[in-house]
């Protein structure tokens, strides 16, 4: 590969090499876009995962954050360029673009805030990336985030991850930072089928997701997972079929 280039060639050069001939390639045969390929300097890995672990701490180490800064943080990650499945039916890959991931969080933040360095960390990581109109917001590089948490999934990834810092980060946000939900009624099913229930205000900056097992009338039970992307505070109001 590197003969077919040249000598004398950049590391940069070749990444881009390497890129634009495997994006041609996808192009050539049609499936150019959802394609993506990043080249990455590995010596810049440390310094990528302690700009991660700083970015995480900046709101869970602080003693004044709030659960509704924690749940502002959850859906900005969210809002991010997403990779695999992403439905309950597919399954979640859990993969997020992590520049977007840094971009939605650090959006209107001063320099100085670990999101924005997090993103100057990336930029210098990456030496060049390409990728299709289907996955427009890729960036080059993708961690692990639970789009629905699951512990032992959780677990293994504890495991297995080397981001011991971005997984301590994990940890309190989505078990030690849980609180309790105060519902103001029992809720009940409407005409077309949706169960509705009401909370109480005061719990409503604790929402991220509700993981609802219910009762049928024959004795069998079914869950589901609600996904509350938007909660009208003045009601706390939240409902799904």
């Amino acid at each position: 590969m590197i003969s077919a280039i040249g000598e004398q060639k950049s590391s940069e050069d070749i990444a881009k090499a390497v890129c634009d001939g495997y994006y041609a390639k996808c192009e050539s045969k049609g499936k150019s876009a959802t394609a993506t390929l990043a080249v990455t300097d590995l010596t810049k890995a440390a310094k990528l995962e302690q700009a991660l672990a700083d970015a995480m701490n900046e709101i869970l180490g602080t003693e004044e954050y709030r659960t509704s800064e924690l749940r502002r943080l959850k859906f900005n990650i969210r809002s991010a360029e997403t990779f695999g499945g992403a439905t309950d039916n597919e399954g979640m890959s859990n993969l997020v673009d992590l520049w977007a991931m840094a971009h939605e969080n650090g959006s209107g933040l001063p320099e100085s805030s670990a999101w924005v360095q997090l993103e100057y960390a990336i930029n210098d990581a990456v030496l060049y990336h390409v990728g299709g109109s289907a996955v427009s917001g890729a960036n080059g590089l993708s961690v692990w985030f639970p789009q629905i948490y699951d512990n032992s999934e959780f677990s293994g990834y504890q495991e297995f991850s080397p981001l011991k810092g971005y997984c301590e980060a994990l940890n309190t946000l989505f078990t030690e930072s849980q609180e309790s939900i105060c519902y103001s009624d029992s809720g009940s099913v409407n005409k077309d089928g949706n169960f509705s229930v009401t909370i109480v205000p005061d719990s409503a900056d604790s929402f991220y997701d509700i993981y609802m097992v219910n009762r049928r009338k024959d004795g069998t039970y079914c869950d589901n997972n609600i996904d509350i992307q938007t909660l009208d505070k003045r009601f706390a109001h939240c409902s799904c079929g």
